[in-house]
């Protein structure tokens, strides 16, 4: 989580009060481990590709059997044949020959495939003009190994 607010940070700094972001982050979180860097290319995405003066990006984690994660916002949304086929590229994960939606996008969908294959739930939901949001479900993880070496804390 540090990383996703360092990053927001300097967008922030660099572009001053063209966005608001809201964090709503379950305290018992911070206990977790998970994957590194799964939150900032889709922030970036908001921002690079979403971006509309005043947008707000909201930022959810929460933990009760799994990790909830949730990334959304009040920017221009995608089309909808374009949340299709990201949406079509996270089932496809496990093939070799991945539509290009971008390095960031497409490294989120590979590494929450190849870390936890079918035990993880993606979801892009979008409506243009109205906002993106990203959905992740993923298993908890024990604090030992590679994990332990590759949490956001």
């Amino acid at each position: 989580l540090e990383n996703i607010k360092s990053y927001i940070k300097i967008q922030q700094v660099r572009y001053p009060g063209r966005f608001d972001v809201a964090y709503h982050i379950e305290e018992g979180i911070l206990k977790e481990h998970t994957l590194k860097l799964i939150l900032q290319p889709l922030v970036e995405n908001a921002l690079k590709h979403g971006y509309l003066p005043g947008m707000e990006i909201r930022i959810a984690v929460s933990v009760g059997e799994r990790i909830s994660v949730t990334v959304s916002d009040t920017g221009s949304g995608m089309k909808t044949e374009t949340a299709a086929a990201i949406n079509a590229q996270w089932q496809g994960a496990h093939s070799e020959a991945l539509p290009a939606f971008g390095i960031g996008l497409s490294y989120v969908i590979r590494s929450l495939h190849e870390f936890f294959s079918e035990d993880c739930f993606f979801e892009v939901q979008s409506e243009e003009q109205k906002g993106t949001t990203f959905l992740i479900e993923m298993p908890k993880q024990k604090g030992a190994g590679y994990y332990a070496e590759n949490s956001d804390h």
